[in-house]
């Protein structure tokens, strides 16, 4: 006998803050993860009205007729099974979807996910590609003192001053920026000018 379904509907403890944010125990579906046994995927469910399926459909939303909800794919965490202490009862009965309505969340969610990873992987390259291009022309820069092959311009030499393509950074943090050019001489002061689109970087070999 199980313990836990591998899928099923859970009193689980979302963690919420307010009721917007499913505060304290709330019905969930539970997808228990293969790698970690003790984890779950948690689909919030919510009671179905009509006015909140309109709303919450275009979000990719599942509504379960059987038992009057509306699965929260856009809502989907992970918990452990220590949040997790108990299956859902109803009028003292435990909510089981049909077949076809739990296969149907399933798809929508393994959907939603492949959408993600697959969101996420452009949005990496993206990153990377500007990431390592402003990396390299930074140390090309460190290298021959020089904006020559590089899209950095002089703004003013002294103090020394330069000025990058905003557009060519605008898949970076702040953080990043800092990370690149804080391995070097210079000690340096970050400002971007949105008018302009341009990110400006102040140099010197003094604090």
């Amino acid at each position: 006998m199980k313990e836990y379904l591998n899928c099923g509907v859970y009193e689980v403890d979302l963690k919420g803050t307010t009721d917007a944010s499913f505060k304290g125990a709330h019905p969930s579906i539970i997808i228990r993860k293969l790698t970690e046994p003790t984890f779950y995927f948690i689909i919030p469910l919510t009671t179905y009205t009509k006015e909140k399926w309109e709303k919450l459909r275009k979000y990719g939303c599942c509504k379960i007729d059987s038992t009057g909800s509306i699965a929260r794919i856009d809502k989907m965490q992970i918990r452990e099974n220590v949040d997790i202490p108990k299956r859902y009862m109803q009028f003292g009965k435990y909510i089981v979807p049909t077949y076809d309505e739990m296969l149907k969340v399933l798809e929508k969610a393994k959907n939603c996910f492949s959408l993600s990873v697959d969101k996420a992987s452009r949005a990496y390259q993206k990153f990377h590609s500007q990431y390592t291009m402003f990396d390299t022309e930074w140390k090309t820069f460190l290298a021959t003192q020089s904006v020559d092959n590089t899209k950095f311009s002089i703004v003013t030499v002294e103090p020394l001053e330069l000025a990058y393509p905003l557009k060519e950074v605008k898949n970076l943090t702040f953080e990043d920026i800092t990370n690149i050019l804080k391995n070097s001489i210079y000690f340096f002061k970050l400002a971007y000018n949105k008018d302009g689109e341009i990110l400006q970087v102040k140099l010197s070999k003094k604090p």
